[in-house]
């Protein structure tokens, strides 16, 4: 029966989610996540057609949700380079910065299984694939300054790298200490104002 298959699928991802969060993806152990979700192995390859293919389907959304937040952040942004407001341009970060933090707590299991949880899938390499976003988002915003004739001191591609993965791993510290959400947003308004003074600084602008 329809409603009988999706109760079982819905079982198989609370068991699945429960089990990737306690022992990581490669030491979870399929009969027992099965077993947890009170169905054979056969019943679970009716529904999934590997381990992998679970966790893709419990965190695949909230990866999308993050690329939609910078979607929707780099119109504004560009809106304010566009009118040589490079300060409000700026204060944009504060904005996403934000609206990433209650995604991050709106989803915090999620964030979970790809930051402490994901070794051994596609998914390992999460935080990098953030950065290699800002890192194109930059590249934009950097060739919109020159179409503006903006002056500002350019940056070698090695160093913007790292010092973008240095502030998305400070970022993320806050689920690797379960920070709450309040104190979550504390910390992040303090990290954006310091890395941006320090951009600002860098780039000369």
């Amino acid at each position: 029966m329809p409603g009988d298959f999706e109760q079982t699928h819905e079982n198989i991802l609370n068991s699945g989610k429960q089990n990737f969060l306690a022992y990581g993806y490669e030491r979870t152990n399929l009969r027992k996540l099965c077993k947890d979700a009170g169905i054979t192995t056969g019943a679970f390859y009716r529904h999934f057609s590997d381990k992998e293919a679970l966790f893709t389907e419990l965190v695949e959304p909230t990866v999308q949700g993050i690329k939609n937040i910078y979607a929707a952040s780099e119109e504004e942004c560009f809106e304010f380079v566009d009118k040589n407001a490079l300060t409000q341009a700026f204060q944009v970060s504060y904005k996403v910065i934000e609206d990433f933090v209650h995604y991050i707590y709106d989803y915090f299991d999620c964030f979970k299984l790809l930051l402490m949880c994901s070794d051994g899938t596609k998914y390992s390499n999460f935080v990098e694939e953030i950065v290699q976003i800002e890192v194109r988002e930059a590249e934009k915003f950097f060739k919109l300054l020159k179409q503006n004739k903006v002056k500002f001191h350019e940056l070698h591609s090695e160093k913007f790298h790292l010092l973008t993965h240095s502030y998305y791993a400070s970022v993320f510290e806050v689920v690797m200490h379960d920070f709450t959400r309040k104190e979550a947003l504390e910390y992040v308004h303090t990290l954006v104002t310091f890395y941006n003074a320090g951009w600002r600084a860098v780039l000369g602008i």
